[in-house]
């Protein structure tokens, strides 16, 4: 089982202390209040910020249902100026942190230039979405690459390499989500 709040603590950490977003402009987009994975999720981002001897901003925690949907309202809400734009929008599952990203997006606000957004869940759609971060453009390069060189060398994937494949991506929880998620018929074909 996944301990989602030390999961989330260490995201809104990562998200503070690494890219220097204001804790007072963080959304938190979760899901139906009172459900046991919000509760849990929103525990660990409540310890990032006790940490800081700070208290989350209830202004700032967005209730939605875990999917695209509660996204595309949180991001309209933005785009439209009735909130004012984030420094940063952690989403409790990937399908939210989607949402936001692509209406974000499509509404002419980059995303992580204008505003960071997380998922997490680790989802095969989270991996495949439009990400704009050069990190996530960088290992999605990557992996095309080495699904290039096995296809091409008709390595099985499924054996050492498939290890070697998984080793080298530990540190992208999303990619190495969907890499372990993935069977013994391995096609890239929708990667590249």
């Amino acid at each position: 089982e996944t301990d989602d709040p030390t999961a989330m603590e260490e995201i809104t950490d990562h998200i503070i202390d690494v890219h220097g977003c204001d804790p007072e402009k963080i959304y938190i987009l979760t899901g139906p209040e009172g459900n046991p994975s919000t509760v849990k999720r929103i525990a660990g981002n409540e310890r990032a910020y006790a940490k800081r001897g700070l208290k989350i901003n209830q202004d700032n925690v967005f209730y939605g249902n875990f999917w695209y949907t509660s996204g595309y309202d949180l991001a309209d809400r933005i785009i439209s100026g009735e909130l004012p734009k984030p420094d940063a929008v952690i989403a409790h599952s990937d399908h939210m942190a989607m949402g936001v990203i692509n209406r974000l997006s499509d509404n002419g606000i980059r995303v992580p230039e204008d505003v960071i957004v997380t998922g997490y869940d680790s989802t095969e759609e989270g991996m495949m979405n439009k990400i704009s971060t050069p990190m996530a453009k960088g290992h999605t390069i990557m992996f095309t690459v080495v699904a290039l060189v096995c296809i091409w060398l008709n390595i099985d994937v499924y054996g050492a390499v498939r290890m070697a494949v998984m080793n080298m991506f530990k540190a992208v929880p999303s990619v190495y989500g969907f890499i372990n998620a993935l069977n013994t018929n391995w096609r890239f074909d929708f990667v590249i």
